[in-house]
């Protein structure tokens, strides 16, 4: 193989460690964006509005008491359906998308988490209705035992649902997180690699060339001066 071809091809051997190495980076990049975009910009409000649900239902529960024993006006039932309409606004934001003063909250797409929602929004619903009706049958002592019961019921059960809810982003988000990690452990890992494969390739590609170089010089000066001396008897019979 002549010094050209082996020129070539230990160039063209970095080149393409250094090309494989590219394009793992930038598949491993854009792998972390996407895990990131999720985690950042759709998981992490979707679990901030399950929160919000919750403390708003928390919220409207606790006025209604207090209206109900008398230790608020019944103006103040006015910001108890706002805040029952504030966490069905919220759901429908998981399930449809919707923006709010913390940001864009994107719609579920996990069917599972979805049916989840559904649930939720359908026992708010059902937690307003029976709000109403303690309201209206405040003064019926049977009736306001009945409906009380009826309620604290409805309202434990969507706690725990919207717990359930929320462990559910809070485990995908952790799944990507640790998804994160591993891409980048391996990105480090690949570069690593790259980087010592290059180095060695360069290395042995160095030693090559400088023997491959130094040597035929080395034969054609001690010819020119054999020569330069008068003696035409030695010639180069490698070919380099």
């Amino acid at each position: 193989m002549n010094i050209k071809r082996k020129l070539l091809l230990g160039f063209l051997s970095v080149s393409a460690i250094i090309l494989i190495a590219g394009v793992l980076g930038i598949i491993q990049i854009r792998f972390i964006h996407t895990k990131s975009t999720n985690l950042g910009v759709i998981n992490a409000p979707l679990g901030d509005a399950v929160m919000d649900i919750k403390l708003s239902t928390t919220k409207a529960h606790l006025r209604l008491e207090k209206v109900l024993t008398g230790a608020e006006e019944e103006s103040a039932i006015d910001e108890v359906w706002e805040l029952f309409e504030e966490s069905v606004w919220y759901c429908d934001a998981m399930l449809k998308g919707g923006t709010s003063i913390w940001g864009t909250i994107h719609p579920v797409t996990d069917k599972a988490l979805r049916n989840k929602i559904l649930a939720i929004k359908e026992m708010l619903e059902a937690l307003k209705s029976v709000a109403k009706l303690r309201l209206q049958k405040h003064d019926d002592a049977k009736a306001r035992q009945a409906l009380e019961n009826q309620f604290d019921g409805l309202f434990d059960n969507f706690i725990s649902e919207a717990d359930k809810a929320e462990k559910m982003i809070r485990t995908q988000m952790e799944k990507e997180a640790q998804e994160i990690e591993r891409t980048v452990n391996m990105a480090i890992m690949t570069l690593g690699i790259a980087t010592l494969l290059s180095f060695l390739v360069a290395l042995v590609l160095g030693v090559k060339i400088s023997n491959t170089i130094s040597i035929p010089i080395h034969i054609a000066a001690e010819i020119a001066i054999t020569m330069a001396k008068g003696d035409f008897s030695k010639s180069i019979e490698e070919k380099y």
